[in-house]
């Protein structure tokens, strides 16, 4: 399942040769092969954000973070001292499995997200006062005119498609009702962020990069996202796509989060407000299927029209 070039690139580390190998099936961006050696078990990517400086960034965070209690894996090293293999261009990591069993997102019990909740706000507490150098700047202005300009390429890019394909009709649906909600609704330009304190985040703190055992989380893996952002940003899109706005699970969450942090109402609302403005303006997921071909987004295209953050949160 490796290719010759990734094969190279795995040579460089002395973990022995790859007894059993698998794809991991879940990333939509970076390729990861789950790999067995003599030596023991290891995650080995293919990193697509970012060349050999940025993932090397990232790699420094990484070891930040474990320095400070953050239960994470740090990557391996290669014999010069790097943590990263450079092969026809292309960017390679390795990193040991991590400690713990992954949850499928419907199967997590309140529990499980409560002990989410907590760690979450744990992790925002050892990542306060890392250097800033450490991650990249989160950027989140807004600009309703250049969205739709944007979103008027995107569905003339769609429509010249051979019809028949659900996915992009799901697309060609969200991206109409999107354009008429920034139409009727789009507020003046600007960071709908810009009154929130910043710090080092992990930036996608989610059911798919943790790990849990013992009742809490044990590992926390897939750092690539990392910036310098509000740490409120961390939790609204938990209650997005974990939580899916579920009034119980919400209340579980926010019960481990509030346990260890402060978090009013009112800034949680407000949160949950400059995310949703955020996210309504923001054309990522199209732009990597139409534009950048990447098929396996393609899963995240589903049907529906497009509805509003906040009006989903107040009738949770």
């Amino acid at each position: 399942m490796l290719d010759d070039e990734a094969r190279r690139a795995l040579s460089r580390w002395t973990v022995g040769e790859p007894n059993a190998i698998r794809e991991y099936a879940h990333g939509a961006i970076n390729q990861t092969w789950l790999i067995e050696t003599a030596r023991g078990s290891y995650a080995f990517r293919r990193c697509a954000q970012g060349g050999a400086e940025v993932v090397r960034q990232n790699h420094r965070l990484i070891g930040e973070a474990v320095a400070r209690g953050v239960p994470t894996v740090a990557p391996v090293v290669v014999e010069d001292g790097n943590t990263v293999v450079v092969e026809s261009g292309r960017v390679y990591a390795l990193f040991p499995f991590a400690a713990g069993v992954q949850v499928d997102r419907d199967r997590l019990s309140n529990n499980d997200i409560q002990a989410m909740g907590r760690s979450l706000a744990d992790v925002l507490e050892a990542l306060r006062g890392c250097d800033r150098s450490l991650v990249k700047e989160g950027r989140y202005e807004v600009c309703v005119s250049e969205a739709i300009r944007e979103i008027d390429r995107l569905l003339s890019v769609i429509s010249e498609l051979p019809p028949g394909e659900p996915s992009d009709e799901n697309a060609l649906e969200r991206l109409t009702t999107r354009r008429a909600w920034l139409v009727e609704h789009g507020v003046e330009d600007g960071d709908p962020f810009a009154d929130f304190d910043r710090q080092p985040i992990h930036g996608e703190f989610q059911d798919r990069n943790l790990f849990l055992g013992d009742g809490k989380v044990s590992c926390i893996i897939d750092w690539d996202n990392a910036s310098w952002s509000p740490p409120e940003w961390e939790v609204a899109p938990f209650l997005d796509f974990v939580a899916a706005y579920d009034k119980v699970k919400v209340a579980a969450f926010l019960a481990g989060y509030r346990a260890r942090c402060k978090l009013p109402d009112e800034r949680l609302d407000a949160c949950v407000w400059a995310y949703g403005l955020y996210r309504a303006h923001d054309l990522w997921l199209f732009r990597e299927v139409y534009d950048r071909r990447n098929d396996k987004a393609r899963r995240f295209l589903t049907p529906g029209r497009f509805k509003p953050h906040f009006e989903r949160w107040l009738r949770r």
